[in-house]
């Protein structure tokens, strides 16, 4: 561990107990690697140790796979998982890539956690609050008023004054910035002058620069995980 700090290379030290995050700490070290992961009790130990190491960010492996990631990383004291069941073997020795490429997809649809968390509808002042009664009505909801119009239920949102020319899309996202980064391979840009923080300085909700087909879209932090 020195040694990489002493020459400036970025490590994270294997952690499986409360005395290994000690011996981390003691050398400024607050993102630890959390390993055989489910064999040393999963999701329940690591909250365990979270609880009181409020400053250490986790990275487990060991029986990381497909069907759990999900829950893991909707974690925000997890930065990363890592797991082998990408590299399948089989795929592996045979060569297929197609296949290999489609698990590494997957896994990465997971780990972002992206759902469409509600839709902006542009309204004028003096008629959003009748157009949200329409949708209350029409999904079974009740209104609720904001500082810029209405929800008509928890997934229609009426604007007085919308971001977009038609309204606009909320993508909801376990971690905006880890989502932030996905996009922007992607090649969009986003404004940052529209980002909001909470409390702890993480990223909580930014839009997307371009809008697409008339409506702007933002990422938020999802309201259920």
């Amino acid at each position: 561990m020195t040694y990489c700090q002493e020459k400036k290379i970025p490590v994270v030290p294997g952690c499986s107990c409360a005395s290994d995050i000690e011996r981390a700490l003691e050398l400024g070290l607050t993102t630890v690697k959390f390993f055989p992961a489910e064999q040393l009790g999963g999701l329940k130990m690591i909250k365990a140790l979270a609880a009181p190491y409020t400053k250490v960010n986790f990275m487990p492996t060991g029986g990381i796979n497909a069907e759990n990631i999900k829950e893991y990383m909707q974690v925000e004291k997890i930065v990363a998982c890592g797991g082998t069941w990408m590299m399948d073997a089989k795929a592996i020795k045979e060569k297929d890539f197609d296949k290999i490429k489609k698990l590494t997809e997957e896994a990465v649809k997971s780990m972002l956690g992206l759902t469409l968390q509600h839709v902006g509808v542009n309204a004028s002042p003096s008629t959003s609050k009748e157009v949200a009664n329409q949708f209350a009505t029409l999904f079974g909801g009740s209104t609720r008023e904001t500082t810029k119009g209405y929800f008509g239920s928890e997934s229609i949102e009426v604007m007085n004054q919308g971001g977009g020319t038609h309204g606009h899309l909320a993508v909801g996202a376990y971690n905006v910035e880890r989502a932030k980064h996905y996009f922007e391979t992607k090649g969009f840009n986003f404004d940052e002058t529209t980002a909001k923080f909470d409390a702890t300085g993480e990223l909580k909700f930014i839009y997307i620069k371009e809008e697409i087909n008339g409506f702007k879209v933002h990422l938020v932090r999802r309201t259920s995980r």
